[in-house]
């Protein structure tokens, strides 16, 4: 397995990172609780900015707006096990109660969740600007992923590592 981080490819890693993440759409978010706890849940990734900045629609009035006002940090981790594709990137996010940027961002999956619309009082933005992120993928077709993987099952030995491992300082 390969670890290398990127100095002199960064944009081109970083447009990579983009084109993978796009495809997955659903990142679990953690946050710091104000007891010091680790939370996760489910969020859609609405827009990717080429200037290392992900949004997320949220409700003012949740917990996970209450713990970024006391601690930014975060974490969000995509998964798409159907390709071998896993991604974690962290970085500082910020609550943003811009009518405009939610019009520019506002489809009917979020409609869904906010039915009163882009002017909802309790509508708000999530804004993170990622500070690193690590993806691992197999770029091997499935069928000989699959392949790979009988014959390690058969032999009794473990698969050849066949994940690609990349890690972004942003």
């Amino acid at each position: 397995m390969a670890d290398e981080i990127f100095d002199e490819n960064h944009g081109a890693a970083l447009r990579e990172l983009w084109s993978l993440i796009r495809d997955v759409r659903i990142a679990m978010l953690t946050t710091v609780g104000t007891d010091g706890r680790l939370h996760s849940r489910p969020m859609a990734t609405q827009q990717v900015e080429p200037e290392d900045v992900l949004w997320f629609f949220s409700a003012k009035d949740s917990h996970k707006v209450e713990e970024l006002t006391e601690n930014q940090h975060v974490e969000l981790t995509y998964a798409a096990p159907d390709r071998d594709l896993y991604v974690s990137a962290s970085g500082r996010a910020q609550v943003v109660d811009d009518r405009g940027k939610m019009r520019d961002l506002w489809n009917p999956g979020v409609q869904a969740w906010f039915p009163a619309g882009p002017d909802d009082p309790n509508l708000c933005l999530l804004r993170v600007d990622l500070d690193e992120a690590e993806y691992w993928l197999d770029r091997k077709p499935k069928a000989l992923r699959i392949t790979q993987l009988l014959a390690a099952a058969v032999s009794g030995r473990p698969p050849q590592a066949g994940l690609e491992d990349r890690k972004l300082q942003l």
